[in-house]
């Protein structure tokens, strides 16, 4: 019987909130809740804690980053308030966990306080997406940025500058900086995770080769809720995301230029909180948040995805799927899947037809509808997620990393420094890590 380790669980955000990332990390720490003992550890923002301190340590951070020609991104600065890493780390130091799971990138600068003091304790970083190519892509197609899980403490004027017309000069420096964080990380994780095969791939081509070996892909958990029915006598169009992210944003201005255009008879339901005035259209039904999922995806219902840009696997997707639905979509929308084949894998110039006659297609809804089923009975199933997570999990002492490949300066800090060091002592030398 193997045994059951006690894991540290890092959030930088609520789990309480419906779709998306929060979904998935609900479902990372119900899989490793089966076999472990978990305990969960907010790591809060600096516009949550509200400190002055916080604010001045962040900002001599990220000075001293720019002077070490190796700036910090917006995103990491955000969570690097000194005494709330101090805290986090020195509670990680007490109470000796066997492994240490983090929540993005943006516990950057918790991992480098803990790699300070706790060079033996087993470190997953989750990335979730490769942040810097959505920087990237975010930068190309002059798209604003919003705050997202940080909106709620988030100040106005923040909101008005990542909106406005510093947003292209924001996103390409996050977009480099982020680059430099990604690659620090995963020379200080034994693991790194990301959802999409693509993306963990354009990690390890930025990498050296010792280095793939700790660069995963584990994607979303999906269970089957119904099986694809005969053809319904109603169809009908859905969307389902809130415009406080980009992407959804994006998605929801796309779909009502489109039905602005066609007039289409057939209606299109848009479920999810907004935070924007309704938008006006015939045939357009803005529904609100909704309790249960099966809502959006009953019998009949068609998802649309006009994704704005790729990167990690579209929740919304697999969750149609697994509800029997089929998704008409962009090439954008099912770059995590790698489904090679996929009938309604369309640019949007090529829907009209669809949108304007969906009772034409019925043979293609049904196909469609049954092919992603399939794709997520095959690979995102519960199981198999579970089985993937245990395995990156458990520690393999593969950290440090051969010294040849400790380039950043936190990895020379890691196998030049001190040995590790007792909780207080841990505590004493963030602040330095942090502004070194």
């Amino acid at each position: 019987m193997k045994q059951r380790l006690r894991i540290a669980i890092v959030l930088t955000r609520e789990l309480n909130v419906a779709g998306g990332r929060p979904a998935v990390l609900r479902n990372v720490i119900a899989a490793l809740a089966q076999d472990h003992d978990l305990e969960i550890i907010r790591l809060r923002n600096v516009f949550a804690l509200r400190s002055a301190i916080a604010f001045a340590g962040v900002f001599v951070a990220w000075i001293a980053s720019i002077m070490r020609l190796r700036p910090l991104p917006l995103q990491c600065m955000l969570y690097a308030g000194p005494r709330e890493v101090s805290a986090v780390c020195t509670r990680i130091a007490k109470r000796q966990f066997d492994a240490v799971y983090l929540d993005t990138i943006r516990c950057h600068m918790l991992l480098r306080a803990i790699r300070t003091g706790l060079r033996n304790v087993h470190v997953v970083t989750d990335f979730d997406d490769l942040m810097s190519r959505r920087m990237s892509l975010i930068h190309d197609q002059n798209l604003p940025l919003l705050t997202g899980n940080v909106a709620a403490s988030a100040p106005s004027w923040l909101k008005r500058v990542l909106s406005g017309p510093a947003a292209r000069f924001i996103s390409w420096y996050e977009a480099a900086a982020l680059r430099h964080s990604e690659s620090d990380a995963t020379v200080l994780s034994d693991a790194v995770v990301l959802v999409s095969r693509h993306e963990r791939d354009e990690l390890r081509r930025q990498l050296p080769i010792a280095l793939h070996a700790r660069i995963h892909c584990i994607p979303p958990m999906m269970p089957l809720r119904s099986s694809p029915g005969s053809s319904p006598s109603h169809r009908r169009f859905v969307f389902i995301g809130s415009d406080r992210l980009l992407q959804n944003r994006a998605a929801i201005d796309c779909l009502i230029r489109i039905w602005r255009r066609l007039c289409p008879s057939t209606v299109l339901h848009i479920f999810g909180d907004q935070s924007r005035p309704i938008q006006p259209a015939d045939a357009v039904v803005w529904h609100g948040a909704v309790p249960d999922l099966s809502e959006v995806y009953r019998p009949g219902s068609i998802l649309l995805l006009p994704a704005p840009f790729g990167g990690g696997c579209k929740t919304k997707v697999a969750e149609a799927w697994s509800f029997g639905c089929p998704v008409l979509g962009n090439p954008a929308a099912f770059e995590g899947f790698d489904f090679a084949g996929y009938p309604l894998n369309l640019p949007e110039n090529s829907w009209d037809e669809y949108i304007s006659h969906p009772e034409a297609f019925d043979s293609i809804w049904q196909e469609a509808a049954q092919a992603g089923r399939d794709l997520v009975a095959e690979n995102l199933s519960p199981h198999r997620f579970a089985s993937a997570w245990e395995r990156i999990i458990r520690p393999q002492a593969r950290w440090p990393a051969p010294k040849e490949l400790a380039s950043t300066a936190a990895a020379q800090l890691a196998f030049n420094g001190p040995a590790p060091a007792p909780a207080a002592a841990t505590e004493r030398r963030i602040g330095g890590i942090l502004a070194e």
